[in-house]
């Protein structure tokens, strides 16, 4: 190895350390640094765990707040356990803090994932940049550290699934993308992509041996419900969680907020079509689109595959109803590969995640940039931004065919 190789090995080990040490200073510093509803509930939810049963938690659930599938419920039972195991509930910032800590992990584990994916597929430098643009997004640690939400577990386990199923390992790779939706629905947005792997990338006698398993698994972790509520009741229950925000856009500049934000999507288009089935159909219509390309064997490569669920993604928070002003920040792990590549998409997606953030935001010193952007030619203006982004990410994805082939 020569000198000048080792030199740019210890740059990019260096560069490396730096954005994972910033990045984690920075979570750890935000945490709790405001006060958050989302962040408070996952403490709640623990605390109320450590006593309670599973179906308690469903059917008198703490802080009334829209209830997930079980399985992130089950971690916060042991975190709950654990913290009161050890006397940890007080002060409330080491509670908090204790409470993050599978969303601090989630994070690291995505931009390692980032990282040896684009390391392996592209190249060292665009490794350091699209580590650096997750790990180091301020929307990224805001949505984490500040909101408190868990979105990074989702995004983490999107990723896995997706590259183990490219690997041709089908079945961990299902099981995974199945944790993944059971923990939030939101990740029904990759579906389409997960179908169409399932059937390319495995023999389809093989991934249909493996279907059963797969509802199996899924129905394990419904038993402790259906035991003490019976299978109506928990039915019943779980079937309409989806109704739970059934709102055309809860504060995000997508297709559908120049009708209202925090509407119900049962109103319908010109008084013919309810907008949730016309969000569906246009999230399924872009879908095909974003498939489309992977129809030739030559363009099923891991990089398209990665892309195509970043703009997956997108179409989700775009096209369909029911869209909180946060769902956009799943995209961003898929995206991250690229960044260096397109850079232009980077910063304008950005952007509007930032807008999105910002859109409900309760801060008094804000108070003129929140009051602008909720005006309904500001609306109007970010709706074509938006739109405009996804046509120009798919000219991306498009020219992204020309540098695999080249």
């Amino acid at each position: 190895m020569s000198e000048k190789l080792k030199i740019q090995m210890r740059e990019w080990r260096s560069g490396l350390i730096l954005i994972f040490v910033i990045g984690i200073i920075a979570r750890l510093v935000l945490t709790n640094i405001v006060y958050s509803f989302d962040a408070a509930s996952f403490v709640i939810w623990a605390k109320y765990l450590v006593n309670h049963r599973l179906a308690d938690l469903f059917e008198f659930l703490p802080a009334g707040y829209t209830p997930y599938p079980p399985i992130y419920y089950y971690v916060l039972k042991v975190l709950g356990k654990t913290i009161e195991f050890f006397g940890w509930w007080k002060p409330d910032w080491l509670a908090y803090l204790l409470i993050k800590i599978p969303v601090f992990t989630a994070d690291i584990i995505v931009a390692s994932l980032v990282y040896h994916f684009t390391l392996k597929y592209l190249s060292k430098t665009d490794a350091l940049w699209a580590t650096g643009f997750y790990f180091l997004h301020p929307a990224i640690i805001y949505n984490t550290s500040v909101w408190g939400q868990i979105d990074s577990i989702i995004i983490a386990m999107g990723l896995v699934s997706i590259m183990l199923i490219f690997q041709k390992k089908i079945f961990p790779g299902l099981l995974f993308y199945l944790l993944d939706v059971l923990t939030k629905l939101q990740s029904l947005a990759m579906l389409p992509l997960i179908l169409f792997l399932a059937v390319v990338e495995t023999p389809f006698k093989k991934t249909l041996r493996l279907l059963p398993w797969i509802i199996l698994i899924g129905i394990l972790p419904f038993i402790p419900v259906v035991w003490v509520k019976g299978f109506k009741w928990t039915w019943d229950y779980f079937f309409t969680i989806p109704n739970w925000y059934a709102y055309t856009s809860v504060y995000t500049y997508n297709l559908w907020a120049p009708f209202g934000f925090i509407v119900t999507d049962n109103s319908k288009f010109l008084g013919l079509v309810q907008f949730k089935y016309l969000g569906i159909v246009l999230f399924w219509l872009a879908a095909v689109l974003i498939l489309y390309p992977l129809r030739k064997k030559a363009n099923r490569t891991p990089l398209m595959y990665m892309f195509a669920a970043f703009l997956l993604w997108y179409d989700f928070s775009y096209f369909a109803t029911r869209i909180h002003s946060r769902y956009l920040i799943y995209s961003f792990g898929f995206f991250a590969p690229f960044f260096r590549r397109f850079p232009g998409i980077g910063i304008l997606l950005s952007i509007l995640m930032i807008a999105d953030f910002l859109l409900p935001n309760k801060n008094p010193a804000l108070v003129w940039l929140v009051d602008w952007l909720n005006q309904p030619i500001t609306i109007v203006t970010f709706v074509i931004y938006a739109g405009g982004l996804f046509v120009l990410s798919y000219h991306a994805y498009q020219k992204l065919t020309k540098i695999i082939h080249a």
